[in-house]
C-alpha cells in the first residue's frame, strides 16, 4: 500500500503538487477580484437572465479594462497562450480543454457585445438582441 497526498483548491479541483494548487487558488482569487469590478450578475430567478430576461449594461472603459487584464492574466498563467490571442477559437478551446479557471470566468466576456457593452445571459442573445424580453437589469 502506498500513501498519497492531494491538495484541494477552493473550487474543488484536486492537485498532486501543493505549489500548483496554490498557483491555481491565487489565479481564482485574482479573477474574482477582477470581475468584482463589473456589475453583479442577477441572482437566479428561474433562469430569467439566461433565457433573455434582460441584459447588464457595462461601462465601456471598465469592461475594456477587465477584458484586457483577463487576457493578460490568462497568457501569464498559460504559457504559449499568447499565440492564440487573435485566434478566438484557439484561445477559448485551449482554456476549455485545459480545465482552466479562466474559461468559466471568461463566459461573461463572451456573452457581452463589444459594441454596446451589453452582457446577456447566453451567447444566443448577444447574436439576437431583438429576442431579449427584458430591459436593463442594473
Amino acid at each position: 500500500m502506498e500513501t498519497i497526498t492531494k491538495f484541494k483548491a477552493i473550487d474543488g479541483r484536486e492537485f498532486k503538487d501543493e505549489a500548483d494548487c496554490i498557483k491555481h487558488e491565487a489565479c481564482i482569487l485574482g479573477l474574482k477580484t477582477l470581475f468584482a469590478s463589473l456589475p453583479a450578475k442577477p441572482k437566479d430567478d428561474g433562469c430569467s437572465f439566461a433565457n433573455g430576461g434582460g441584459y447588464i449594461q457595462h461601462d465601456a472603459h471598465k469592461f475594456r479594462f477587465v477584458q484586457d487584464m483577463f487576457y493578460a492574466m490568462a497568457c501569464k498563467y498559460h504559457k504559449g497562450l499568447e499565440q492564440h490571442l487573435y485566434d478566438s477559437y484557439g484561445f477559448w478551446r485551449t482554456l476549455d480543454d485545459s480545465g482552466s479557471p479562466f474559461y468559466g470566468f471568461g463566459q461573461r466576456l463572451l456573452n457581452t457585445d463589444n459594441k454596446t457593452y451589453r452582457e446577456y445571459g447566453q451567447g444566443y442573445y448577444k447574436i439576437n438582441p431583438d429576442k431579449v424580453t427584458g430591459g436593463k437589469l442594473n
